[in-house]
């Protein structure tokens, strides 16, 4: 009986579909079966238990000698004996599966750094964002000058950013709120509230402000009623210098 050639076996063991004489024969032939048998349950324990990483030099030496001595097709050795299987026609020698385990696990092997690197371009971070730094002042009291905190504006790819720091505010009986008040001191808008405990707080605003000449940035004082404008009653100041 002839069998088919071992890279043929080596195909299926790795999810190749066979075809229909292949098939057939598979069926019929208890030791290509064991052989594919064999052929997967190497590939699925490389799979299962490689570590996904670049392998040094003598492993890539290794998988070449293992390749080398399979190159030829697995053509028969002169003088090589015929394999007898009793109460069956003698057929002729197999090539080793040893050679083919190493060209097997050699492929797997591969397979799965070529995935982990795909992995890694596919989910390693982006280069960190480029930050520009616009402008920065210190923010103090109207009437003493003590610096109570600071305040800085940058820009990103993602717009512009007003960031505060501040040590702890008295918010009074309210809340404290931060402005953007024009340099004409007629006009203003609300960026947001901060909390009084102090800590560093972030605010995205639209350049076009800054371009518009809203750069006083102000806290103050606010009560819980329902009057939209500013109170007056301002905690800390400071202008940007654009």
């Amino acid at each position: 009986m002839s069998h088919p050639d071992v890279d043929v076996l080596a195909g299926v063991a790795l999810g190749e579909e066979a075809g229909a004489d292949l098939q057939a024969h598979l069926d019929s032939c208890a030791d290509c079966r064991l052989e594919v048998a064999e052929l997967a349950s190497v590939a699925d324990a490389v799979r299962a238990d490689a570590p996904l990483s670049t392998p040094p030099a003598r492993v890539w030496d290794a998988i070449r000698t293992e390749l080398g001595s399979t190159v030829g097709g697995g053509v028969p050795q002169s003088g090589a004996t015929l394999r007898a299987v009793p109460d069956r026609t003698p057929v002729a020698p197999r090539t080793p599966l040893r050679p083919l385990v190493g060209w097997l696990a050699a492929a797997a092997v591969s397979g799965m750094i070529v995935g982990a690197g795909a992995t890694w371009i596919a989910t390693r971070p982006g280069p960190a964002p480029v930050v520009s730094p616009l402008a920065r002042v210190d923010l103090t009291t109207l009437d003493t000058g003590e610096v109570l905190g600071e305040a800085d504006v940058r820009s990103d790819a993602a717009g512009v950013t007003l960031s505060l720091r501040t040590q702890p505010l008295d918010a009074g009986e309210g809340y404290l709120e931060v402005w953007l008040i024009n340099r004409d001191l007629n006009r203003m808008v609300s960026v947001g509230v901060v909390p009084s405990g102090g800590a560093e707080f972030a605010f995205p605003i639209a350049q076009r402000l800054l371009d518009e000449g809203y750069v006083v940035v102000d806290i103050s004082r606010e009560a819980f009623d329902d009057r939209p404008q500013h109170s007056g009653d301002s905690v800390a100041r400071g202008a940007l210098r654009l």
